[in-house]
């Protein structure tokens, strides 16, 4: 599971440009910092309204990001996030 860690920090210091900037030795300080979570189709993430405490990196899939409407059950895709995205960036960004 470390290897998998590890390979996973790599690939987050090529595919997601916040991280281009750390060396090799700070990337090998990440894997206590990650988990890593298989979600299956259409598994709900994070529900508009709650809290979601995470910043989570897309490695492979696509997902999508939902609006609920007026209409109880309803709602809207406003997005769609696929490899390389990064998903709970507002939380981060607003706590």
């Amino acid at each position: 599971m470390k290897r998998i860690f590890e390979d996973l920090c790599l690939w987050v210091k090529e595919e997601v440009t916040i991280f281009h900037y750390l060396d090799i030795d700070d990337i090998k300080k990440l894997p206590p910092y990650f988990e890593l979570l298989e979600v299956s189709e259409g598994e709900v993430i994070c529900e508009e309204g709650s809290v979601c405490d995470y910043l989570a990196f897309i490695i492979s899939g696509k997902i999508e990001i939902r609006k609920n409407t007026e209409f109880k059950g309803k709602h809207i895709v406003i997005g769609i996030l696929s490899k390389g995205a990064i998903v709970g960036e507002i939380w981060l960004l607003t706590d």
